[in-house]
């Protein structure tokens, strides 16, 4: 039998001053001020949230100021008002709505466990167990991989074993098109850096260290 969601709802003429957590759906037709965290976050009309929200999707007839972080869909509708900074995934405004914020698409995420394992001397696929780019509104061909500070070997593509290269997209990995080729040193442990970059030019951050654990044959 499947599990019903979790349904909060903040009725009509209540208040709620502080933190509202919430891993399932939240019906707002009261008022939250100070952050409300959900999963599917609705502000009726005549509801309002002001200070911080976080959620994976929001539909607003109400009012949403503050910051907010929604990392699917954020749906304006008609009567809706959204003040603030706003991070998204997508943004759809319905006629009758108003956006006066700042907004900003959300950035990908790196993924993964960050550690290889190669024999020396030899290559190692690259998976998405490894290393993976995670971004709401982009797919995976339009996020594209920098690799810096390869230390110990090289990524290269397959069958293309000697051409170094620091580039290519997430696509790339889920076809299993990008290795690590170890060098056969001895010195020790190898690795590289990873950066992410979605098509609107938001990258992943700093870059992650991905360690290549060496071992003998």
């Amino acid at each position: 039998m499947a599990t019903q969601p979790t349904i909060t709802v903040i009725g009509r003429g209540l208040t709620i001053l502080g933190e509202v957590r919430n891993g399932g759906d939240v019906e707002v037709r009261g008022m939250v001020h100070g952050k409300l965290t959900g999963g599917r976050v609705v502000i009726q009309p005549g509801g309002a949230v002001v200070g911080e929200l976080e959620a994976q999707s929001a539909e607003v007839y109400g009012m949403l100021d503050g910051r907010i972080r929604v990392r699917d869909l954020i749906r304006i509708g008609n009567g809706g008002l959204v003040k603030g900074d706003v991070y998204y995934g997508t943004l759809a405004l319905s006629d009758g709505g108003d956006l006066v914020a700042n907004v900003r698409n959300i950035p990908p995420n790196l993924a993964g466990d960050f550690e290889v394992v190669v024999r020396r001397g030899r290559n190692v696929r690259i998976t998405v167990a490894d290393l993976a780019a995670v971004d709401p509104d982009d797919g995976a061909e339009s996020l594209i991989y920098e690799i810096t500070n390869a230390t110990h070997g090289h990524i290269v593509r397959k069958g293309a074993w000697s051409v170094p290269i620091n580039g290519f997209s997430q696509a790339d990995i889920e076809h299993g098109e990008i290795f690590f080729a170890h060098d056969g040193t001895t010195a020790g442990d190898a690795g590289f850096d990873a950066c992410v970059t979605d098509s609107a030019g938001n990258t992943s951050g700093a870059a992650q260290r991905v360690t290549v654990t060496v071992v003998d044959d």
